[in-house]
């Protein structure tokens, strides 16, 4: 069947032919593990005036589709495709569901393509809020890593100063009894938060970068710390080359 999508483009006469029979049977299709790779290819190959009918389906099946890799895939492409005010409902479910989206494969890309592309609304600015809000969590996850990098493409300086504030936070009863690590130790010392920790900094001013450094100058501990990995190191390294810069 993909095979024949193919080489249907540009066919009318044959493309339509598929779409009589398929159109009926596309809630089928799309719970169909095969199924919904034939759906995937129709939105891949044919003009998407064609494939309308096929996003207040997939609205209805959204919670089933987020969950599953080829599901995920057939959102994030309608939602490339279209025009605002044909996926808005989408998109307001996508927003609704970040916490499962941004954890799997390819669902933190639908989040990052509306973090990217979507207009500037008050729905935008609910998941940045909500990813900044559970930016720790997100931030050691291999896959809503890279909505974290995606979302501080979107802030301001003042909201940047603010992550940097919470970053560079210790609790200082808890430092009392105990060496705890700053939330930017942490974070530039984990596997895949290293890579959020980076974009932070090349997008922070040199100021910024300067009191990253001499806080981690004034915190010994945290210098050791920092450096006692080879990612932390890393960091090091890229902080004191952006500084010098």
């Amino acid at each position: 069947m993909q095979k024949l999508i193919e080489y249907s483009q540009g066919k009318e006469d044959i493309q339509n032919s598929i779409l009589s029979q398929l159109v009926q049977n596309m809630r089928s299709l799309i719970y169909d593990s095969n199924g919904n790779y034939v759906i995937f290819k129709m939105l891949e190959s044919y003009d998407k005036s064609k494939m309308e009918f096929l996003i207040p389906i997939v609205e209805e099946s959204f919670h089933y589709m987020a969950q599953q890799i080829y599901g995920c895939k057939i959102i994030h492409k309608i939602i490339q495709q279209y025009a605002p005010n044909y996926i808005a409902n989408l998109v307001k479910q996508s927003i609704a569901n970040y916490s499962v989206l941004s954890q799997t494969e390819f669902g933190n890309y639908i989040l990052q393509h509306i973090l990217q592309f979507w207009i500037v609304s008050p729905e935008k600015t609910r998941l940045i809020q909500l990813v900044i809000q559970q930016f720790y969590q997100l931030s050691i996850n291999k896959y809503a890593s890279n909505t974290v990098e995606r979302a501080l493409e979107t802030l301001s300086k003042p909201e940047l100063i603010t992550v940097l504030n919470w970053l560079l936070f210790r609790n200082q009863a808890q430092q009392q009894f105990t060496y705890v690590a700053s939330n930017f130790v942490q974070l530039a010392n984990h596997q895949f938060a290293n890579y959020v920790i980076k974009k932070f900094l090349i997008l922070i001013d040199q100021q910024m970068q300067q009191s990253i450094l001499n806080f981690l100058i004034k915190n010994q501990q945290e210098c050791q710390a920092l450096k006692s990995t080879l990612h932390g190191q890393r960091i090091c390294s890229l902080l004191e080359k952006q500084v010098k810069c």
